[in-house]
């Protein structure tokens, strides 16, 4: 892992081809990661100059803005096309209290995302759109609604814009906290809180209004409902369009079912990426009403940031006490685990004694009888005599030493069979 402030180090230091061989990559790919982290290399001929002393500065690193990438790992996963844009700094500024105006223009995220949308994968009849391509808005709708709905998400993100925001597809050198989001219009309360697949395309990571001080995850989605289709000529359509054309569909043989599919109708969402538990969500109850609810809807989710702060810093001093205690338990566990450690090689240890003793003593009583075998055999005459000493010496080798001081080295102490993590507890408990 890199981050900006080594990135800059390395690229001032050191020409462009021997960083690339560091990171085994080609110096095209590094001149991207370079942009995308937002640091300056040294122009072309810097290195030459240098070496006469006629070298300019090195500019410096600007600060990062919020949703820049910190970081670059380079195991990680592929850079995205184009890094993000970063704001234009105004030459001057007329009024110290001037608000930004909002633009009329197509955001910079939705420019390209329309032909992505409809490069979609196989879907069912008015389905959902579902791109191969990951890292786009996070914006769910059917093809017959794709333009509004991208132009929805346009302009709230412009008019997040003009609250203070940079909305951007979040960059990918952390993991986000994101909500899931349902995007039926209503939810079976039943159903609420079931392991239910969600219909909707879901994108690599979620897109984000980033604040100063918060990051706002937000999500455009058609809603959906249960629609009622039916079975014609080998496919299904809805059974509002085979209503409407009755003399189109003239099958004898058609039955009817329902799914879950897009209705025209939109929701936004919001949701914390700091931690803490806020969401709010705006619909509209008939098509073409949230249009007008943008600029309510930018300044409420703006609004939110004092609660946001408060509910993450909640959530952050929730989860440190839940560490704690966790560690608490842990060490506990860690505690009682070494003592009955202690206690289990206290006892083999105790028992491997006894049985170092039980097999001495009888080693003992057959060495008293080897010993009583070697005054009977001098009573004998030769040669039986020599052929019964050599019987009783081969004897003595399989029965191996009678000395108690090799026993007693074969036996562990408790401490050699376990060694305590806490000795000083282990002392005092005994």
């Amino acid at each position: 892992m890199v981050t900006r402030e080594e990135l800059y180090e390395l690229v001032w230091s050191q020409p462009m081809t021997k960083v690339c061989e560091q990171f085994s990559v080609s110096s095209s790919y590094m001149a991207r990661v370079c942009s995308l982290l937002n640091v300056p290399r040294p122009p072309r001929g810097y290195w030459a100059k240098l070496a006469v002393g006629k070298a300019p500065a090195a500019e410096g690193l600007p600060d990062a803005l919020p949703g820049d990438h910190l970081t670059w790992n380079e195991k990680g996963e592929p850079l995205p096309a184009s890094p993000p844009t970063r704001p234009a700094i105004p030459r001057r500024q007329r009024s110290a209290t001037r608000k930004r105006v909002p633009s009329t223009d197509v955001h910079e995220l939705i420019r390209n995302a329309r032909a992505e949308f409809l490069r979609s994968r196989p879907r069912e009849s008015g389905g959902y759109l579902k791109p191969s391509k990951r890292l786009l808005p996070d914006i769910s709708a059917s093809e017959a609604q794709l333009d509004r709905v991208l132009g929805v998400a346009s302009t709230l993100y412009n008019q997040l814009d003009t609250q203070g925001a940079r909305v951007l597809v979040a960059p990918g050198d952390r993991r986000w906290h994101s909500v899931r989001v349902d995007e039926r219009e209503a939810p079976d309360k039943a159903r609420e809180y079931s392991h239910r697949s969600s219909a909707a395309w879901s994108p690599m990571r979620p897109t984000v209004a980033f604040f100063e001080n918060a990051a706002i995850a937000i999500t455009v989605v058609e809603m959906s409902a249960e629609v009622t289709l039916r079975y014609v000529g080998g496919h299904y359509i809805r059974e509002t369009e085979y209503q409407a054309n009755p003399r189109k569909y003239r099958y004898p043989h058609s039955f009817t079912t329902t799914a879950e599919l897009p209705i025209g109708r939109i929701r936004i969402f919001a949701s914390t990426t700091e931690g803490g538990d806020w969401s709010a969500s705006w619909q509209e109850k008939s098509e073409g009403t949230i249009e007008a609810m943008l600029p309510r809807i930018a300044r409420e989710i703006r609004g939110a940031i004092p609660i946001i702060l408060e509910r993450a810093e909640e959530a952050r001093r929730q989860a440190e006490i839940r560490r704690k205690e966790w560690e608490a338990e842990q060490d506990r566990w860690r505690r009682q685990e070494d003592r009955r450690r202690i206690e289990e090689s206290t006892k083999q240890s105790k028992d491997a004694l006894g049985q170092v003793i039980e097999r001495w003593r009888e080693r003992m009583a057959v060495e008293h009888f080897l010993d009583e075998l070697a005054a009977a055999i001098e009573q004998a005459s030769e040669p039986e005599r020599s052929e019964l000493m050599e019987r009783l010496r081969l004897a003595r080798e399989f029965v191996g030493t009678a000395d108690a001081l090799d026993f007693f080295r074969g036996w562990r102490t408790p401490t050699e069979i376990y060694t305590p993590v806490y000795p000083d507890e282990s002392k005092t408990s005994s």
